[in-house]
């Protein structure tokens, strides 16, 4: 609830009804912010979309927000664009270390109202204190997953719920595989299979690996 408010999520949305002078428009609806943002706009208008655009709410954001706190995220900073048009949660994995060596990274959990974007986690190195540095962190080559708001979102929302928990466990099991092979003493002949097995020669190939000897390099002639 702090994160929400410091954040300028502490609000959601309500769809309603389009109308003019001659009576409702049908196959239209307005998204407008629970709230109503008081001295911009009265009535908190983020969005007019079709009747098939299904909000995905914050409430909802923040269920997910919830789950990467379960994998050991921690919310760094955290806003709004546009009155509430888009907004976005960067959270990141402290005390990540593998053999000593620290991996870091953001993760961006990104949501809209205007239809520009989708309900998205993004994992990027760019930290986020405007709408420059948003854009380039939420773009398609960042994303784990993205969910267009349909009717079906929160079913493909769960889904990503279970990749990420599968996800999270495959990390902690590379974690200690890791570390358990840094653990294990590595002989010359080990290398020399190991850069066997990551550059196989095939027949045809005119580069010929030398095999190493006592005291010698090896050469790739």
């Amino acid at each position: 609830d702090t994160v929400r408010k410091l954040c300028d999520h502490d609000w959601d949305v309500e769809e309603n009804p389009v109308s003019d002078d001659y009576g409702e428009l049908a196959g239209f609806k307005s998204i407008r912010r629970s709230d109503h943002v008081k001295g911009k706009d009265e009535h908190g208008l983020l969005h007019v979309a079709n009747g098939k655009y299904t909000c995905i709410t914050n409430e909802t954001f923040y269920k997910f927000a919830q789950e990467l706190i379960n994998f050991g995220f921690n919310c760094r900073n955290g806003g709004t664009f546009n009155d509430g048009q888009m907004l976005f949660l960067s959270m990141k994995a402290d005390g990540y270390q593998i053999c000593g060596e620290p991996f870091e990274n953001y993760a961006v959990l990104s949501n809209s109202f205007n239809g520009m974007k989708p309900f998205a986690l993004y994992f990027t190195d760019v930290r986020i204190i405007c709408l420059n540095t948003y854009m380039c962190a939420t773009q398609a080559k960042n994303a784990v997953f993205s969910v267009r708001h349909t009717a079906n979102a929160d079913w493909y929302i769960e889904a990503a719920v279970e990749a990420m928990r599968t996800q999270n466990d495959h990390k902690l099991e590379f974690k200690r595989n890791m570390e358990a092979l840094a653990m294990k003493p590595v002989q010359d002949a080990d290398i020399w299979e190991m850069a066997k097995a990551a550059f196989p020669i095939k027949e045809g190939d005119e580069n010929k690996v030398r095999a190493p000897h006592s005291g010698a390099h090896c050469v790739v002639v």
